[in-house]
């Protein structure tokens, strides 16, 4: 992340536009802070945590890694870099409920929380299907495109940045 704050000096600025439990939407601001309250709850960082939680148990060995802000803090919104053989393990593994070689890795009414609406949603489905939300909020661009979330600004982050293992954490 280039910029001059980090990910958590950021989601403590984010002011609430709903009240919770009101709406159903995928925020990226939230997302962070729940990886912050991770970190704070275990006394661990998320790519330990996922390390001894998930990447062991699910038996992933190829390379993985965390875009990490300034301060060492992962992305926990959007920077988990998996080859495509350990993010379909994550698939398989909410396939089956939590379940991986017979252990029971996630709890499964946890999974089956996690993919279930529990509020309406603020956009049309037909927004959300031809990703017209994404655009507008300027939640994802194009690649080497500046982050933003809820609208403001965070950061660039460029080609260099994502291959630079100062801006990585190793899984």
């Amino acid at each position: 992340m280039v910029g001059a704050i980090s990910h958590d000096d950021f989601i403590a600025g984010m002011v609430r536009e709903t009240e919770p439990g009101t709406v159903c939407r995928y925020n990226s601001g939230d997302t962070q802070a729940l990886g912050h309250l991770l970190v704070k709850a275990t006394g661990r960082s998320i790519t330990d945590y996922m390390q001894d939680k998930l990447f062991e148990p699910l038996g992933m060995v190829d390379p993985g890694y965390w875009l990490i802000d300034r301060t060492g803090m992962e992305m926990a919104y959007a920077g988990l870099n998996l080859t495509a053989r350990d993010y379909a393990k994550l698939g398989e593994l909410y396939r089956l409920g939590g379940k991986w070689n017979g252990q029971q890795i996630v709890p499964a009414d946890w999974v089956k929380a996690s993919v279930r609406w529990d509020a309406p949603h603020p956009k049309a489905v037909s927004d959300v299907l031809d990703n017209r939300h994404v655009r507008e909020e300027g939640v994802a661009l194009e690649n080497g495109g500046a982050i933003a979330l809820g609208g403001r600004p965070l950061g660039h982050v460029d080609a260099v940045d994502r291959q630079s293992p100062d801006r990585r954490r190793a899984l």
